[in-house]
């Protein structure tokens, strides 16, 4: 039995942009003590391999703290290493997930 990734139509809803043409505030970046910013990972939804032999690194898809899921990225693991809560949360939730 195959399962295909389909919805009915009726889920969807019309778009209404900002009678203002403004998108939501979003929260600054926080500025560590070396001067760089930095931004709260509010929960990791996935992850991934990236790269071949020695340049194989695994890469999470963040979901930032006050912001829409049209800003979550792909990080590689050395870039959210302040986020080590989140990494532990999203390997209990998803054990097979890829992970180091």
């Amino acid at each position: 039995m195959c399962i295909h990734p389909v919805f009915h139509i009726n889920l969807l809803q019309k778009f209404h942009p900002d009678p203002h043409g403004r998108d939501p505030p979003q929260p600054p970046p926080i500025i560590t003590e070396e001067g760089e910013e930095e931004y709260e990972v509010e929960e990791i939804l996935d992850s991934k391999w990236k790269g071949r032999g020695k340049t194989k690194k695994i890469w999470y898809l963040i979901k930032w703290v006050g912001y829409d899921a049209g800003s979550n990225s792909w990080e590689p693991a050395d870039n959210v290493g302040n986020a080590e809560e989140a990494i532990q949360d999203f390997h209990k939730k998803f054990p097979e997930a890829v992970g180091p």
